[in-house]
């Protein structure tokens, strides 16, 4: 039996796109990871970065800002 790895420490942010292959539930993610951002994108699938760029960029903008607590440009 494998054990799971320990959860990180490490600020993470997820955006999720609706139609992307296998879209994961925020409990997986928080499993291992500490999601400090969660986002499910209103479109997008696998390609999410190619199919809607502006979406993605201002999910990192957000994800970004909230990590150095409100200290970058939008």
């Amino acid at each position: 039996m494998r054990t799971p790895p320990e959860r990180g420490t490490v600020p993470v942010g997820v955006i999720v796109f609706p139609k992307d292959i296998l879209p994961a539930p925020r409990a997986w993610g928080e499993r291992w990871f500490n999601v400090v951002h969660w986002t499910e994108a209103s479109r997008g699938g696998h390609f999410g970065a190619w199919e809607a760029p502006e979406l993605l960029v201002q999910d990192l903008r957000t994800f970004a800002d909230r990590v150095a607590g409100g200290t970058t440009q939008s």
